[in-house]
């Protein structure tokens, strides 16, 4: 009973108060959390964390990129990972608004191919709705088109990059989930629904530069680069990246050491046969 005369008497403005001071509180200890793990992995690895980065969010057009407001970029990071320049973040927008207002987080990571000028490509798995209701490019692979969609403003150019020895790759090996993965400008890039762990992002990069591989070199040619993919994996920072502060140290040439990783679960896991990007596809294969 005397709770309720304390509620009656304002108490219940007090209740309110506490719960969203406890609200703001909880929010605050888990973004101090997050800033301490991404900034001490990034370090680990001589890497440069960028924590805001709000210049990625106008940056692409492709995957979760253009659609709702409040969007933002976080806990990003930059360094260079199987010889080529790499850089992630967390992406953020909302849909909606009062009770119908949703928050869709999503993780990006991507690897820059310097010289290169990629149409857009897109590539995700196929279900119900895009293969009712949704058109896209054919193949001559029937479980290939079952499994995946592909769209392109440049057909040829699909036909080009998803060649016969992708299309075994990715109907017949292990691949890490994601939403989406696309080609644009001079990057290839992923993102994965959700918020990812630092630990796992090692797993999705090497699928980045896995895909850089497979790519033939009169694809790289075509787009702009004269020397095979692996001799284009290196250069100077993204010029779509912000210089970084003053004093930041170069990060080292070459693929991280950084201490071992956690098992990475199985829907995470990146595929382990790497032998179908050892070479680009001969004439004869495509």
């Amino acid at each position: 009973m005397a709770f309720f005369e304390f509620l009656a008497q304002g108490g219940m403005f007090t209740v309110f108060g506490v719960m969203v001071a406890a609200m703001f509180g909880f929010a605050y200890w888990s973004h101090k959390k997050r800033t301490e793990k991404w900034t001490a992995w990034t370090r680990a690895r001589g890497w440069t964390y960028r924590g805001k980065w709000p210049e990625m969010v106008r940056a692409f057009t492709g995957g979760p990129f253009g659609v709702g407001s409040s969007r933002s970029a976080n806990y990003g990071y930059e360094g260079t990972f199987d010889g080529a320049r790499a850089a992630g973040f967390a992406y953020q927008y909302t849909t909606g608004s009062g009770k119908n207002r949703s928050t869709h987080h999503y993780h990006v990571a991507f690897i820059r191919i310097p010289g290169a000028r990629f149409p857009r490509l897109d590539i995700s798995r196929e279900n119900w709705g895009t293969r009712t209701f949704l058109s896209d490019i054919e193949f001559e692979d029937a479980e290939f088109n079952r499994e995946w969609r592909v769209t392109c403003e440049q057909r040829r150019f699909a036909h080009d990059v998803v060649h016969p020895r992708v299309m075994r790759w990715l109907t017949t090996q292990p691949a890490p989930r994601f939403s989406e993965l696309w080609f644009e400008g001079d990057c290839i890039l992923v993102s994965v629904r959700g918020r990812l762990q630092p630990e796992h992002v090692d797993g999705y990069l090497r699928y980045l530069t896995d895909w850089a591989r497979t790519l033939p070199r009169f694809v790289m040619q075509n787009v702009g680069c004269e020397s095979p993919p692996d001799l284009h994996l290196g250069g100077p920072a993204p010029s779509l990246m912000p210089p970084p502060p003053v004093g930041t140290p170069a990060p080292p040439a070459g693929r991280p050491a950084p201490p071992a990783a956690p098992a990475v679960p199985a829907d995470h896991r990146p595929r382990e046969n790497r032998s179908v990007v050892d070479s680009p596809p001969s004439a004869s294969e495509k």
